[in-house]
């Protein structure tokens, strides 16, 4: 009944609505070329003075907007040795290397086979060497490693295209806290083997989900309900004010008094924008070949 009542809402309407979703990439596109700005400018005039305000700084800045870097063997222990003491810090590996479709698995599974490794149902074949090599030139700095696997209780995953008219995703997962002394990372054959076990593992627990709609039973522990930061709502509301609705003054400014060739210029950026955001949702699209979603009766 729920369900029904929010497909009949306006505002169902209107996040459907293709300039409701060009105007929020829109406002997302330029917070985080704001964002990148003020990054650079904190690099530019307080990294050189203190270093410990700008990464401070940048803390609070990466909450606005996510962005990564790649590193090599080299700059990772640049990396680490540089790294203030007493510093908290969070390294994130996806081990398979590659977005999951069922093509990549089939492929990775004869690996497996060559290997004499067990095949995975859900799981692409990890690649060890990343790991290796991370542990190698951070064992020394962490006292845990964190295994974690999520999946979706909803039939709406949790891509762009449903993400931009609103579809709510839920999400549940499976955390499992490791200590580095049980992590071989000394040696490169066991700790490749640490990560082929691990998967496995991760495999039967994700077919325990698909099995039962939850990770909660057969020994696992019960589930923690996280609640919704306010942060992220006063984050969204504070750019579409500061960023949109200036925006929207302009642009009806711009509309009424520019001139053809100028509004047809901007004709053509709105066409850009809006073909930009449909490759967005096309790029983030997962493959139908399987689906990992639950749905819930």
């Amino acid at each position: 009944m729920s369900g029904s009542i929010e497909d009949q809402s306006l505002s169902f309407y209107l996040k459907r609505l293709t300039i409701v979703q060009i105007f929020l990439a829109y406002v997302f596109l330029v917070t985080g070329l704001c964002v990148n700005l003020l990054q650079l400018l904190s690099a530019c005039f307080i990294w050189p003075f203190n270093r410990g305000l700008y990464r401070k700084i940048n803390y609070h800045l990466a909450t606005i907007i996510w962005s990564h870097k790649a590193v090599l063997e080299r700059d990772l222990k640049r990396l680490v040795d540089d790294y203030p003491k007493d510093y908290n810090f969070t390294l994130f590996l996806s081990c398979e290397g590659t977005r999951y479709s069922n093509e990549k698995r089939l492929d990775s599974m004869k690996i497996a086979r060559e290997k004499g490794l067990p095949e995975l149902k859900h799981h692409i074949l990890p690649r060890t060497k990343g790991f290796v090599l991370i542990m190698k030139g951070i064992h020394q700095h962490i006292t845990a490693v964190y295994d974690i696997t999520i999946a979706f209780q909803t039939p709406k995953n949790p891509e762009l295209s449903n993400l931009l008219i609103g579809q709510r995703c839920q999400a549940e997962g499976f955390i499992r806290r490791i200590p580095i002394s049980e992590v071989p990372y000394d040696d490169e054959e066991k700790s490749a083997q640490f990560v082929h076990k691990l998967f496995q593992e991760k495999d039967q627990i994700f077919e325990y989900f698909l099995q039962h709609g939850t990770f909660e039973g057969a020994g696992n522990p019960k589930a923690i309900d996280l609640k919704r930061k306010k942060q992220d709502l006063i984050i969204e509301i504070s750019c579409l004010i500061i960023i949109g609705l200036p925006s929207i003054y302009l642009l009806i400014k711009f509309l009424l008094f520019g001139s053809i060739l100028s509004q047809i210029i901007f004709l053509f950026i709105v066409m850009a924008g809006f073909l930009g955001v449909r490759l967005m949702v096309q790029t983030s699209a997962r493959p139908k070949l399987v689906s990992k979603s639950v749905k819930q009766e």
